[in-house]
């Protein structure tokens, strides 16, 4: 499962966090543009307890309640200008229809994304709920909030709010939300005092550039459980205890960078063949080891 199918900007960093127990995991590809401008992310949310894997593109921001049982993601809209000297209102009318949101307020909650061009941005918060069944499809649908917000988004620390971040001070990727809202997810504000995001244990991975070569060669293990994930020569491999020593199995082309509990997830860098000039020469993503596929 590829952590981003969107723009890969002129560089994108790697981050990933596990839950306490490690049977959870969240991978996030982080684009920038020219001059650190955002592009919006990817992400790849992956549990052995719940048996889910989810992947989705466009969001400025992502984080797991505390409990690792629902996930926040902040949406993306981008509006460019393409030099033209304003954002015709159909493109606003357009926006609207795919928020449930009026012109008028997108107008209002929108925010400079380039300081070289025109271009607004616009967040919208939605929450993936796992308690609720996926469609028939086997596909989880986020809850979409019908309120503008989530620059950046989080949880309060016993899990029962949603923290909706404001829009940046600046256009730039890494800018923080200055100020947040506390609301539940119907999007109904939660009064008192609005508390500080719950910490994500982020660790930050390899940063992909075209001019930043990656090596697939490092011999290195990762121990998971009853697995131990292998990166070597160009392949990760899985070797299980249960079986003879010196026994591994392929799992695919790359390098492991974290793994699941059980060795179940594993995310990792593979080659990127698509012969695009100017492509970064890696791409991240989450192998399924209990299917057996990407």
């Amino acid at each position: 499962m590829t952590v981003s199918n969107g723009s890969h900007g002129m560089a994108a960093s790697a981050r990933w966090a596990l839950s306490s127990d490690k049977r959870s995991l969240l991978v996030v590809e982080d684009p920038t543009a020219v001059e650190a401008e955002p592009v919006p992310d990817g992400f790849v949310f992956a549990s052995e307890d719940l048996g889910v894997a989810v992947q989705r593109d466009g969001v400025w921001d992502v984080a797991p309640s505390p409990d690792w049982r629902k996930l926040a993601a902040g949406l993306a809209f981008v509006l460019q200008g393409r030099e033209r000297d304003k954002i015709p209102a159909s493109e606003w009318a357009t926006l609207a229809r795919q928020t449930g949101l009026s012109a008028d307020s997108l107008r209002k909650g929108a925010f400079t994304s380039s300081g070289m061009s025109l271009a607004y941005g616009f967040a919208q918060p939605a929450v993936y709920d796992f308690a609720v069944a996926p469609d028939s499809t086997g596909v989880y649908h986020p809850i979409v909030l019908p309120m503008a917000g989530g620059w950046r988004v989080g949880w309060s620390s016993a899990g029962d709010a949603l923290l909706v971040g404001a829009n940046p001070a600046r256009a730039g990727d890494d800018e923080s939300s200055p100020s947040f809202v506390a609301v539940d997810l119907r999007g109904r504000p939660i009064p008192g005092e609005t508390p500080s995001p719950a910490m994500v244990p982020w660790t930050m991975g390899p940063t992909l550039d075209v001019s930043v070569p990656v090596d697939f060669n490092e011999q290195h293990t990762i121990a998971a459980g009853a697995r131990t994930i292998e990166s070597g020569s160009g392949w990760v491999r899985v070797r299980e205890r249960s079986e003879p020593r010196g026994v591994t199995h392929v799992v695919g082309p790359g390098t492991a960078l974290v793994a699941t509990a059980s060795g179940r997830f594993v995310a990792a860098l593979v080659p990127n063949d698509s012969g695009k000039p100017g492509d970064h020469p890696a791409r991240l993503v989450v192998y399924d080891l209990g299917q057996g596929r990407e």
